[in-house]
């Protein structure tokens, strides 16, 4: 059985205390013990690149349409921090990020901002955008990237086509994001765990891709995903996946680092 790598979801922010995606949140996924503290990059209208995962704030405006200065406090009163920020803390703890890459157009920025800090043993990047994907390989052919899709709405997660779906794909060996993680050349492919099987994994692994999990938070959800013999679990839960990898462990970590 594959022992796989944890991924704190936005950092550790049990019932949003502390927020997500915040320096707090960080400082706890890293403590918890997580391979990864993943985050995502934005860049505001002044071209200051920013770790937030919405397009907009709790009040509606865009990042994009705001100059850095004028960001709000979040709701727990702490600043959205900028992308150097967590690349120093990083370095300073030697601590592992995966940065997400949520609008492509800018990733020689993130690449340049998280290489004047960090290794490439010490980060991934990955996107919904294969072409942010294309554009870091041709980059630095040495960074580790994922690719992540289908992009799963709210409604799907429960959503018994949904379920439908992804029987008739996983029967009919259909996966089409396996297929372009393995054109633009990315390490891994990264997908939503109900639609994580163990024909998706083998596939990825006959691509020459590692297969990475996101987000079971509750134990079954976690525990089929490694019994389905994923490389990595992304989870809003890091401490229980890490507990439950552990206590289902091997002797090696098969980490999408290394």
């Amino acid at each position: 059985m594959r022992v796989p790598t944890v991924f704190a979801h936005r950092g550790y922010h049990p019932h949003q205390r502390p927020y997500e995606n915040t320096m707090k949140s960080f400082d706890a996924g890293w403590k918890s013990g997580a391979d990864f503290v993943e985050t995502d990059v934005r860049k505001t209208h002044d071209d200051v690149l920013v770790v937030h995962h919405d397009p907009q704030l709790v009040d509606g405006r865009l990042i994009r349409d705001l100059d850095f200065k004028d960001l709000p406090l979040l709701p727990d009163g702490q600043s959205i921090p900028t992308l150097a920020q967590v690349v120093e803390e990083a370095q300073r703890r030697g601590g592992r990020i995966a940065v997400e890459i949520k609008e492509p157009g800018y990733e020689q920025r993130v690449v340049s901002e998280i290489m004047e800090r960090l290794p490439v043993e010490q980060f991934n990047i990955i996107s919904f955008h294969p072409s942010a994907i294309e554009r870091v390989e041709r980059i630095d052919k040495d960074i580790r990237t994922g690719l992540l899709g289908p992009r799963v709405y709210d409604w799907m997660r429960t959503s018994p086509l949904a379920t439908v779906a992804t029987w008739l794909a996983d029967t009919l060996n259909w996966h089409p994001t396996v297929e372009r993680a393995a054109q633009i050349g990315a390490d891994y492919v990264s997908m939503y765990h109900r639609m994580v099987t163990p024909r998706f994994v083998k596939d990825a692994h006959a691509h020459g891709l590692q297969a990475v999990a996101w987000t079971p938070d509750r134990a079954i959800g976690i525990v089929a995903a490694i019994e389905h013999g994923v490389d990595g679990v992304v989870s809003n839960n890091a401490p229980l996946a890490l507990k439950l990898r552990d206590s289902m462990a091997g002797d090696e970590i098969n980490s999408p680092a290394s």
